[in-house]
């Protein structure tokens, strides 16, 4: 009954109600198995998922945040997405290093790495891995939500949810001696995950990651901490204002932001303020 009225609230308040309700129509009956979403260079298939039924309902859904990441990468690269959802970021990446680079994608929710894995598999990428995991600060396992909200699934802070395997990124095979990006997206998780990746942040040029206030505090930090963390890792940190980076101190006081944090800015193609 939870469910139905979550859905029932999503269309009222839905500025396009008939093709969000066609588009979960279509997802829960024959939308992976038929129904293809042409996203330029590589497709998803229609799985019952938020992302899945946004990218659909919204063709030029995360376009922009797609393109940025495809521009950073050269071909040969190699990249880590951590929280890969359904696969949009690893898909892009995978088109744009080529064959060979390569690209390791982490989920931790087993119906959600299923329906990455297929979108992997549709599109034929050869060079990409996935790893369905929780990633943490210490092995063992955590309790992870499943939500109807799929792709705000995150570890539980109140212990509910289901059963996952958590490791450490740095015990992970990544299997490439060095990484040109590492997104992050973990709803707020990304500083205990970063703290068990010491050693892999040794081998990486930029991380891409969303942080803010009302991430964070679900688990006791601020977004100033994970700042401080990757300073201390040797990146500075930058916030992109109408197509340019601008290096910030802090985000304290912002809601929810995406964050690009670089060892060196001249290694990418970006304009600083």
């Amino acid at each position: 009954m939870s469910r139905l009225r979550h859905y029932l609230a999503a269309i009222r308040g839905h500025d396009r109600p008939v093709r969000f309700v066609l588009a979960w129509l279509l997802a829960i009956t024959i939308g992976a198995r038929w129904v293809r979403i042409d996203r330029g260079g590589y497709r998803l298939a229609l799985h019952p998922t938020n992302l899945s039924v946004l990218f659909w309902t919204y063709p030029g859904y995360r376009r922009d945040e797609e393109a940025f990441i495809a521009s950073l990468l050269r071909p040969g690269d190699n990249v880590i997405d951590v929280g890969a959802n359904v696969g949009s970021v690893t898909c892009a990446a995978a088109a744009a290093v080529g064959p060979t680079g390569t690209v390791v994608a982490i989920e931790a929710h087993p119906r959600t790495a299923a329906c990455l894995r297929r979108n992997v598999r549709l599109n034929d990428f050869q060079n990409v891995t996935v790893i369905q995991t929780a990633v943490d600060e210490r092995p063992g396992i955590v309790q992870f939500e499943s939500r109807s909200a799929d792709d705000k699934n995150a570890i539980a802070p109140d212990s509910r949810g289901i059963s996952v395997a958590a490791n450490r990124i740095d015990s992970l095979d990544l299997g490439a001696a060095r990484y040109r990006l590492l997104k992050i997206d973990i709803e707020g998780y990304e500083l205990p995950a970063l703290r068990g990746a010491t050693d892999v942040l040794a081998r990486v040029d930029a991380i891409w990651f969303e942080c803010g206030r009302r991430l964070t505090a679900r688990f006791g930090y601020k977004p100033r901490d994970v700042l401080a963390f990757l300073r201390g890792q040797g990146f500075r940190i930058f916030r992109a204002r109408q197509s340019v980076m601008v290096e910030i101190d802090n985000i304290d006081d912002e809601e929810v932001v995406d964050l690009f944090a670089a060892r060196s800015i001249d290694d990418f193609p970006l304009t600083v303020a």
